[in-house]
């Protein structure tokens, strides 16, 4: 207890070499809140994507009346039944023409997708005449106030178009269709379709207890089975399991990347922290002598300085993590987003826990435990000269 307060007399008294270290630790406290919660956000967009957008399977079907579909779908498994609308659609305006993918944006998958389809300009679609546009291969082809046409065709095979206005620009990756789709109302796509009724996309999200492979593989078979009993053809069929499993190599290329922060701050940060030890120990190795010449042991000095680098550090992390937070939290309002090939496109945002604050604050800890004792010891053990 008495080691401790004169550690937090110290960090007082000598208020400019702790500003110093307060800084260090600041940005060390910085870097790691920003390197493992980006991490950490990546992590949870790859393992949350597929099922926010599709649940855990999904079906790409020809037209089929949505409540057929849902009194074929009485299984216990089965927690929601979601049914939508994708479509293929040519757009066309006296300048630009292009074939692309039309979605339906629903309250519910609004809210759903939150992370996926925030515009980067403009808004979202609000009217039955307003389209948002995806910049997926679509870039400088379509911009905001363009007026554009989308034919299609209906379930009755009957041609019809609609003019949309360009009223939003979302960022995208093609790993989902709400990646490269455009976006409009449900009611824009009912008046399209010239049907509020017929879906071609069902989503299934299952309960806790059925979300392992083989349930999932089980109860696709058997949903497989229903729809060409009763008729309904399947284009397509997929699992949010493999789609995760295809991108479990870039999330272990994520966590490597927290191992490899880890261990460029360990060297940089404890070298910076040594030679800063070093220089303001050496000019306090008056007050290191007379702890000495009072009858204080060595590992008893050392305890002291250690605790008073320990709450430097506590002090430094906890500010350096208020920055990360408000970073993130400006990042977030700004809504800057970072893309990674074609493969994940995520807003620049930093998602830490309570475990990782405990591996970060740890690890300044023994970070400061181990890169301090050398130039301590130095001076510790230094021959006193007269003063």
């Amino acid at each position: 207890m008495i080691q401790l307060r004169i550690a937090a007399q110290n960090v007082i008294k000598h208020s400019l070499s702790t500003a110093v270290l307060v800084i260090i630790f600041a940005a060390a406290g910085f870097a790691l809140y920003w390197s493992f919660g980006f991490c950490n956000f990546v992590i949870a967009v790859i393992n949350d994507f597929s099922r926010d957008s599709y649940g855990d399977v999904a079906f790409l079907t020809e037209y089929a009346e949505a409540g057929r579909v849902r009194e074929l779908l009485q299984f216990p498994a089965i927690e929601k039944v979601v049914c939508e609308r994708e479509i293929a659609v040519l757009f066309d305006n006296p300048e630009n023409s292009a074939m692309s993918v039309l979605v339906e944006l629903t309250p519910e998958n609004r809210s759903r997708l939150y992370r996926y389809i925030r515009p980067v300009a403009g808004r979202l679609p609000e009217k039955p005449d307003e389209i948002l546009i995806t910049n997926f291969k679509q870039e400088g082809v379509y911009k905001i106030g363009d007026r554009l046409f989308a034919t299609t065709a209906t379930p009755q095979k009957i041609i019809n178009a609609l003019e949309y206005t360009v009223v939003g620009i979302a960022k995208t990756t093609g790993f989902k269709a709400f990646g490269y789709g455009f976006m409009v109302t449900r009611e824009s796509m009912d008046r399209l379709l010239n049907s509020s009724s017929q879906v071609n996309l069902v989503y299934l999200f299952l309960k806790d207890g059925f979300q392992k492979k083989q349930p999932v593989e089980e109860l696709r078979g058997r949903v497989l089975h229903s729809f060409a009993a009763n008729g309904i053809l399947v284009k397509d069929s997929w699992t949010t399991l493999e789609r995760n499993e295809k991108m479990s190599i870039f999330s272990l290329t994520v966590i490597g990347v927290r191992l490899i922060v880890l261990c460029i701050l360990f060297a940089l940060v404890g070298a910076v922290i040594a030679a800063a030890v070093w220089i303001y120990a050496f000019k306090r190795r008056r007050e290191i002598w007379t702890y000495v010449s009072l009858g204080m042991k060595d590992r008893d000095i050392m305890v002291t300085f250690i605790l008073e680098y320990w709450l430097i550090a506590a002090i430094g992390a906890a500010l350096g993590g208020c920055l990360g937070y408000a970073s993130s939290r400006l990042a977030d309002a700004a809504n800057i987003w970072l893309t990674f090939s074609y493969t994940v496109t995520t807003p620049l945002r930093a998602q830490l826990g309570w475990a990782d604050s405990a591996v970060i604050g740890l690890f300044l800890l023994v970070t400061v435990f181990i890169w301090i004792q050398i130039p301590l010891r130095r001076i510790i053990r230094a021959v006193p000269f007269s003063y």
